[in-house]
């Protein structure tokens, strides 16, 4: 690949599992780092047949007392996570915890016949 200008840096949040393996193929196809790996890889790529695998995002606003809000920003700090993370999972726990309609109510199986009601007694001569 020829060296061509790179441009400004680009920020992009990678799971450490794949930026290992763009490390590993960085060195195994001789790329000179994982930035030329990931341009030519955008120059394969075709954008507009991609289909997402995951559910589309919104992004809402949410009033937050700044206490909470700093309680937020220094466990994303210390956890090395975004903030968005956080607020996911605390969602998604929060519905764990507090499910949205009773759970349903067990089934009651019918009591077994009496003997007696199942068994027609004959009478003996």
């Amino acid at each position: 690949m020829k060296k061509t200008a790179a441009g400004r840096p680009f920020a992009i949040d990678l799971a450490l599992p794949l930026l290992q393996r763009l490390s590993v193929a960085q060195r195994r196809l001789k790329k000179r780092s994982v930035s030329d790996l990931i341009r030519e890889a955008l120059s394969e790529f075709d954008a507009e047949a991609y289909e997402p695998s995951h559910p589309p995002h919104l992004q809402i606003s949410v009033r937050l007392p700044a206490s909470q809000r700093k309680a937020l920003k220094r466990a994303g700090r210390v956890r090395k996570v975004s903030t968005g993370e956080l607020v996911r999972a605390a969602v998604e726990g929060y519905l764990l915890r507090h499910p949205l309609s009773p759970p349903p109510a067990p089934v009651k199986s019918k009591p077994s016949p009496r003997p007696s009601a199942r068994i027609r007694r004959r009478k003996i001569k």
